[in-house]
């Protein structure tokens, strides 16, 4: 007599029988109703009252089609690949129950897409314009016994209502049986139900095609795959329990921080009381991260439900910041997504007393649970949200996890116009359909971008003028010539020699190689630090570990050092040097490179300099804003920083350019909205729109050359370590120097002919 346990859904994992489909369809509904825990308004949202019970049902039936014998035979490894898809198999069992008929192609949908897309399972392998036997459809008849239809049936009538009940899904109810008749004839009646069934998917697929994008029904389908694609990923990768994550109010997040409640500033105070949606705007290093999250404490208290957070950075080095930051005073799991979260968190492990092994399998552990949307708090770039509007594989599942959320937008003024234009495109899609609540924060906020911001966000927090007047930190001093005069090298040399650190802010790679190159000449390499983004990751995570240990704004006592950098120290870096020297850039720019300066204020007010002229700009700014931007410097050469007028002087900077910059941002909106937000359609990934993603944000990653021999020894010990010696570079430097670069089969990889070295980087 067959046992349902003998039934598998996964095949063995070394001395461990493969897991029986009963346990793994526990396992899915169980993170299903996690899901519904920490989204309770995904159904009001989309304006589906029967959508737990469509997911229920799918998830409950998803992978019946897993007991096809040459399936079983193949989970135990005694046969190849089955050329049929299991989850279409598993439309056969929609005959065991009487389902509605309203909610009949939901469910089939549900099950139908959990591996693939619509176009590979009805333009592909079965495509409707063919006949049955053509599909080959029949021989399906052989590939289950009577016996495991009988066993499968009995657990089907059996199992729902105890599980309905356990897991909480109220809403859900159980259809009547089919007739003694048809589950007697159930063999005989597979392919004519899996092809009923394949018709009413692609029935429901062309309503929604034919509906606008923002129609309900869209929505529905969207949230429908996103739940039933997460359930089953995160059962099948053994996925912690869902938490969510109460962040803690005013009085409580005071003690995580060792300060008092009347410590608190009034943009603090007035975040911790603010409802819905929020612009914020104060001086850098007042408190603003704090702010944010004594506003999602609110958010949180007045729904009454715990949404998750996500911190978006434009910046790995900041959110890497902000990552370990958060594990310190918010208590729960978090993600770090990025395009080296996983050398981030595989490096955070180091002397913690775990072998090179542990560590590889803790930080992949990690990072795939971030990027299976376990934890409730992520601290990403905006670029992994926009993957949901490219359709990229898994989109579905990001937009289901990202309604309802909490979002940050940390430095809103640091993404030039175009970048600036999808991302509000995207957000007011989210605000609009999707139920987010954003906190829009920033230091520097020019008028046409607040113009910009208030049309997506209505309420902007009041302005404390006395906190800003406090924040008196910097006097401008100008500096002609460049950073490559010799006079400019003495003054950081008198710096060091006095017991100062120094922050040299360049706008290019090429620039901050040849000044560390001098100093490393005149100082010694051991008090000069230089980063950019060429580096790899290891040596760069090495340097921002080095830097945060030597000027952390909570250290008493300063090295003497100096750091030559790009922009890559520009944004929440919480550090602390003694002063500046650096290239011209736009205002914005400058004002955060000063940010990094006499952060608390407590050192008085000290000098802040900048150079009136720039080398191997290689057009990083628009020369105008720079120009404009000296040229107001200079008018308030020698004078105190006003921090509350430094929106005045943005403004003067733009003025009579508004128009440019807003156009700008609204094409490109409007160009976003137009070619992807309103071509967005559920179970349609699109590979056009990938490799459109691909050219606009993604950098590729190459190994120097050099590297090739210690990249092979790490490549046997750790994956992950040996990627710490690639070098991020942009597709257009990629282009420039191609024929310096060789594919290399085994690791995947490119490989580029250029000199690197952990104190310059990767020189092109």
């Amino acid at each position: 007599m067959l046992a349902i346990n003998d039934i598998w859904a996964k095949s063995s994992s070394g001395d461990e029988k493969g897991e029986s489909l009963v346990e793994h369809t526990h396992k899915v509904l169980s993170v299903l109703a996690q899901l519904r825990q920490r989204s309770p308004y995904l159904s009001s949202l989309a304006e589906s009252p029967r959508l737990w019970h469509w997911a229920f049902w799918s998830c409950f039936l998803h992978d019946l089609g897993k007991s096809a014998r040459r399936f079983q035979f193949y989970l135990r490894g005694q046969a190849p690949y089955w050329q049929h898809r299991h989850e279409i198999f598993s439309l056969a069992f929609m005959q065991v129950f009487q389902f509605d008929e309203n909610d009949l192609p939901w469910i089939i949908a549900g099950i139908a897409s959990h591996h693939k897309d619509a176009r590979e399972i009805i333009e592909g392998r079965y495509d409707l314009l063919l006949e049955p036997e053509d599909l080959a459809l029949d021989e399906l008849k052989n590939e289950i016994e009577e016996e495991t239809v009988h066993c499968l049936i009995i657990w089907l009538m059996q199992s729902p209502a105890d599980w309905i009940k356990r897991n909480g899904f109220d809403s859900v109810d159980i259809p009547e049986k089919k007739s003694e008749s048809d589950i007697t004839n159930f063999i005989q009646r597979i392919p004519e139900t899996i092809m009923e069934s394949l018709r009413k998917y692609n029935n429901l697929i062309r309503i929604i095609q034919q509906k606008p994008s923002a129609s309900f029904e869209n929505q529905a389908a969207i949230i429908l795959r996103g739940l039933v694609v997460q359930a089953d990923h995160m059962a099948s990768a053994g996925a912690p329990e869902l938490k969510t994550v109460s962040f803690p109010e005013s009085k409580e997040l005071a003690i995580r921080l060792g300060i008092k409640v009347s410590d608190w500033r009034s943009h603090q105070n007035y975040a911790s009381l603010a409802k819905g949606s929020i612009v914020l705007s104060a001086p850098t290093g007042s408190g603003k991260t704090e702010a944010a999250l004594l506003w999602a404490h609110n958010q949180q208290v007045d729904s009454g439900v715990q949404q998750h957070l996500i911190y978006i950075l434009p910046y790995q080095a900041s959110l890497n910041a902000i990552y370990k930051r958060f594990k310190e005073i918010i208590g729960c799991e978090i993600a770090l997504i990025h395009g080296r979260s996983l050398q981030a968190i595989y490096q955070e492990l180091q002397n913690k007393g775990y072998t090179k092994k542990e560590m590889e399998i803790i930080a992949r552990r990690s990072n795939d649970l971030a990027r299976l949307h376990q934890p409730p708090l992520w601290c990403t770039t905006p670029y992994q949200l926009l993957r949901s509007a490219y359709r990229l594989p898994g989109y579905e599942s990001l937009w289901t996890f990202m309604a309802g959320a909490l979002v940050v937008i940390d430095e809103v003024h640091a993404y030039e116009p175009s970048r600036l234009g999808m991302f509000m495109a995207l957000l007011s899609e989210l605000q609009e359909r999707w139920g987010i609540n954003l906190c829009v924060m920033t230091a520097t906020m020019p008028g046409w971008l607040k113009t910009i911001l208030l049309s997506l966000v209505e309420v902007e927090l009041p302005v404390d003028t006395e906190l800003f007047r406090t924040f008196q930190r910097h006097r401008i001093e100008i500096v002609k010539g460049n950073i490559l005069s010799p006079k400019v090298h003495r003054f950081i040399r008198q710096e060091v020699l006095s017991g100062n650190s120094v922050l040299i802010g360049v706008n290019t790679v090429k620039t901050a190689q040849k000044i560390k190159d001098i100093l490393d000449g005149t100082l010694g390499k051991d008090r000069v630090i230089l980063i950019h983004s060429r580096f790899t990751a290891r040596d760069r995570l090495i340097k921002e570990t080095d830097i945060w240990e030597k000027l952390s704004s909570n250290i008493e006592k300063r090295q003497p050092i100096v750091v030559v950098a790009t922009q890559v120290i520009e944004v929440s870096l919480d550090l602390d040097f003694d002063t500046i020297i650096t290239e011209p850039a736009p205002l914005e720019a400058l004002i955060q490179r000063f940010g990094r300066v006499n952060r608390r204020g407590k050192k008085g007010i000290v000098p802040v300099r900048v150079l009136t002229q720039s080398i191997s700009d290689e057009k990083v700014y628009d020369a105008d804003l720079v120009s404009r931007a000296v040229s107001l410097l200079l008018e308030n050469n020698n004078c105190i920083i006003d921090e509350l007028k430094i929106n005045d002087w943005l403004n003067e900077v733009y003025a009579g350019t508004e128009d440019k910059f807003t156009n700008e941002v609204l094409r490109h909106k409007e160009e976003f909205q137009t070619s992807c937000l309103k071509t967005l359609r559920a179970f349609d990934s699109s590979p056009t729109l990938a490799e459109r993603f691909d050219e606009l944000f993604d950098n590729t990653e190459v190994l120097p050359q050099c590297l090739e021999n210690e990249f092979g020894q790490l490549y046997e010990k750790s994956v992950i370590e040996a990627k710490g010696l690639l070098v991020p570079i942009s597709w257009k430097q990629l282009q420039r120097n191609r024929n310096l670069v060789a594919w290399n089969e085994e690791w995947s990889l490119r490989i580029i002919d250029k000199p690197y070295n952990s104190n310059r980087g990767l020189t092109l």
